[in-house]
């Protein structure tokens, strides 16, 4: 019986765990998109302010990326999402970096294709974490 109610109880955390992965998960990928909207708004009012707070944001959020939080030892699929994800992460923080020099530079074109580059690695990311999760066998 007690057993029983053990392995009940370790499912239970299991479980519990995957929603607050799940859920911190979502709330950074809304601070991304809080980040991306603030580096937009910054550029079409021309107000350095929001650029910085925007590109700030996107560094903050791309640094919680990079800490995984899978439960045990990781499937071969858990390992190859983890890895992309972190270099990913990466691409994110040197291109917020980038936009943020380019931008107080002056050099607001070279600013926007870093802003280009940024919305690129999150499609590309969920594109690929999306199909990846579907076929569970790889990357296309």
């Amino acid at each position: 019986m007690i057993s029983q109610i053990l392995k009940v109880y370790i499912v239970l955390t299991f479980l519990f765990m995957g929603s607050l992965y799940a859920e911190q998960r979502s709330v950074t990928m809304e601070n991304l998109l809080d980040g991306i909207s603030l580096v937009q708004l910054g550029f079409l009012t021309n107000t350095e302010k929001f650029v910085k707070e925007g590109s700030l944001e996107i560094k903050r959020s791309s640094k919680v990326l990079t800490h995984s939080k899978h439960l045990g030892m990781p499937s071969f699929s858990e390992v190859q999402e983890i890895v992309y994800t972190k270099d990913n992460a990466h691409q994110l923080h040197l291109h917020a970096d980038n936009l943020l020099v380019q931008y107080q530079d002056g050099n607001i074109t070279m600013a926007l294709k870093e802003y280009d580059s940024i919305i690129m690695q999150c499609i590309n990311c969920h594109e690929k974490l999306r199909d990846f999760r579907d076929r569970g066998n790889g990357f296309r």
